[in-house]
C-alpha cells in the first residue's frame, strides 16, 4: 500500500496547490493597481488627442478662429479661345483636386498669350538685349479674380481649402468642365 499512499499524498498536495493557485488567480484578477490606472489615463489621452487632431485637420475646429475675406487673382496660361466661356462672373470655382469651394468669380480678364520670338532686340540699357515677344493666335492668359473666406494661422498666413495663399503658389481650379493648374498673382485681405 505504500505506492497507493504515495499517490494519495501526491493527490492531496496537488489539490492543495491547485486551490492555492486558484486563490492567487482570483486575488490578482480583482486587484486594480496604480499601474492599471496610468495605462487607462494614457489610453484616454491618446484617444482624445487623436479625435482632436482629426477634427482640427478636417476643419471642424480650429486652434483659433481667425477668418477674413480674401480677394485674390489667379492666372491660367495658354487657354484656348473655345474655353473662355467657362469663366463667368458669379460662378463658383472649385479646387479640381479636392472639389472643395475656393471662391466666387468676380472678374475675368483674357489677355493674348505671348511667346518669345527669334530676334533679340536692344533693351532699355546700353548693351542689354531682350527677346522679341509675339502673340499666340487663339491662345490667352486668363486672369480670374475670386473672393472667398479664408483663415489665417498664427503667423498671419492665409489658407484656403488647406492651400497656402501666397503669390506664385499653384492652385488647381475647376469651373464647369474646365480644369487646369493656375498660380496666384495677387491677393488682398479685407
Amino acid at each position: 500500500m505504500l505506492p497507493h499512499a504515495a499517490v494519495g499524498a501526491a493527490k492531496k498536495q496537488y489539490s492543495r496547490r491547485e486551490t492555492d493557485l486558484h486563490a492567487m488567480d482570483n486575488t490578482k484578477k480583482s486587484k486594480f493597481n496604480i499601474v492599471d490606472t496610468f495605462v487607462v489615463i494614457i489610453l484616454l489621452a491618446l484617444i482624445l488627442g487623436a479625435v482632436y487632431f482629426v477634427l482640427r485637420e478636417s476643419g471642424t475646429i480650429y486652434a483659433e478662429r481667425n477668418e477674413k475675406n480674401i480677394t485674390y487673382t489667379v492666372c491660367i496660361s495658354g487657354v484656348e479661345e473655345e474655353y473662355l466661356s467657362s469663366f463667368v462672373a458669379g460662378e463658383k470655382m472649385l479646387n479640381s483636386a479636392t472639389l472643395n469651394y475656393i471662391g466666387t468669380i468676380t472678374k475675368v480678364e483674357a489677355l493674348a498669350a505671348k511667346e518669345n520670338g527669334d530676334k533679340a532686340l536692344p533693351g532699355a540699357a546700353e548693351g542689354e538685349y531682350v527677346l522679341e515677344q509675339k502673340e499666340k493666335a487663339g491662345v490667352y492668359d486668363v486672369y480670374i479674380t475670386l473672393t472667398a473666406k479664408t483663415r489665417l494661422d498664427s503667423r498671419g498666413i492665409a489658407y484656403l481649402d488647406y492651400e497656402r495663399i501666397t503669390i506664385g503658389s499653384p492652385l488647381y481650379i475647376r469651373s464647369g468642365n474646365f480644369a487646369a493648374e493656375s498660380y496666384i498673382t495677387a491677393f488682398s485681405l479685407n
